[in-house]
């Protein structure tokens, strides 16, 4: 009897010993695929890491270029010098182009650019191509950017572009009037702290002052702008009804008036000129509205010069 009682001791634990081991490997490569390690749960739970966050800010992209004068007297300005740099200042672009007119004046104080820069040069369609698929789908930053679209030969959409010459907020917290155009340099030094172009300009150098003066208004500029959006959508459910019963209105108001018409004749005159007043009144409304507009302070009205 006591010869038993110790095989059943001595047999039992061997048994439970085997299930335990051989279920404990599968677990482990439900977790992280290989057996032996047991931080893949605390992987599966941790927050993202800091560049998954930021990714929206690469859709963000700061231009500058630089011109040098074509023609007579140089007065046509032509692309020399095209820069782009991403949102963490890093340079995307930096290139010299060859003007497809022969340069009159390189404007080196104000651009630059020199003879033996165009030894290194690409061809001005080269540019354009490259430019344009590198800002696809972009929001493109500059500081008068409409000058640098105009020497590259194509435009943006209104929506993606941001115009640090043209938002107000940002010349009242430099201190500068909200309306009056402000060049980098000016900027720069009361936003930033930063003298640039003291030896000529480098476009990587204003690209990067740029994007820093848009970092800070960042913000507040892209709410303004979704409020903005949000304002002029209408819906599309309330406004249907509106127009159905203002159609009513008029089908049944104009009977009536065209039967006073036939039956009196100075109404009839008294409508035109009434109708000739509406006319210059809405003239005059829209003269006014197109003038407090954004499109007032568009490029053709606002010559930045860089230099100042």
């Amino acid at each position: 009897m006591p010869s038993k009682a110790t095989q059943s001791v001595s047999f039992t634990p061997k048994k439970r010993q085997r299930p335990f081991g051989e279920e404990q490997t599968p677990k482990k490569q439900l977790l992280n695929g290989k057996s032996g390690s047991t931080c893949s749960a605390d992987q599966s739970v941790r927050p993202p890491t800091e560049p998954q966050k930021n990714n929206n800010n690469d859709r963000y992209l700061a231009m500058d270029c630089e011109m040098v004068g074509c023609g007579p007297r140089g007065s046509i300005s032509a692309l020399a010098r095209c820069s782009i740099v991403s949102h963490s200042g890093q340079t995307v672009y930096d290139k010299y182009v060859k003007p497809q007119q022969p340069i009159t004046d390189y404007r080196t104080p104000y651009s630059g650019i020199r003879p033996h820069h165009m030894a290194q040069a690409i061809p001005f369609t080269q540019a354009q191509e490259e430019v344009r698929k590198i800002l696809q789908n972009k929001i493109v930053i500059g500081h008068a950017v409409y000058n640098d679209f105009k020497a590259l030969g194509f435009g943006h959409p209104r929506g993606m572009t941001r115009d640090t010459s043209r938002y107000p907020a940002l010349n009242l917290h430099g201190g500068f009037p909200a309306r009056s155009p402000v060049s980098l340099k000016r900027l720069s030094r009361s936003l930033l702290g930063r003298t640039i172009q003291q030896r000529g300009h480098s476009s990587v150098e204003d690209a990067r002052a740029t994007m820093d003066l848009y970092k800070l208004v960042q913000h507040r500029w892209e709410e303004e702008l979704k409020r903005k959006l949000l304002s002029e959508t209408p819906d599309s459910s309330s406004s249907s009804p509106r127009k159905n019963t203002q159609s009513q209105k008029t089908t049944t108001s104009t009977t009536p008036s065209q039967n006073r018409m036939s039956m009196s004749p100075k109404c009839g005159k008294d409508h035109s000129n009434s109708k000739a007043l509406c006319s210059k009144r809405l003239v005059k409304t829209r003269s006014i509205q197109n003038f407090l507009s954004d499109q007032y302070w568009s490029g053709e009205f606002l010559d930045v010069n860089k230099g100042l």
